[in-house]
């Protein structure tokens, strides 16, 4: 993928977001559990089960993943529109207050 991603001119792509691939897949492995070892190698067998602090950790990454930057976005391009800067802070504030709150 580097190579690709380089060749298309993209330099530094595979970098920045083969980390997010990364902790999203390491997010939905979080979801699976051990249910079993029926395989004749004793190997364990895993299968969605409830993780209530994982689901939790990969909702709450998400939101940050998407709500966070928004703050910075806007600031970087100067939207200084009236009470916009504030909204998007409330709204960050808001969903961090609601995350802890939710937290198991």
């Amino acid at each position: 993928m580097k190579a690709l991603t380089d060749e298309l001119g993209n330099h530094g792509a595979y970098s920045i977001y083969s980390g997010v691939a990364h902790a999203e897949l390491a997010g939905i492995w979080r979801l699976f559990g051990e249910t079993g070892m029926t395989l004749a190698d004793r190997q364990p067998v895993y299968s969605p089960v409830a993780k209530p602090e994982a689901s939790f950790a990969a909702t709450d990454s998400m939101l940050k993943a998407i709500i966070g930057p928004v703050e910075r976005i806007s600031a970087l391009f100067g939207w200084t529109v009236p009470g916009r800067g504030e909204e998007i802070s409330a709204t960050i504030d808001y969903i961090a207050g609601e995350m802890q709150r939710l937290h198991p």
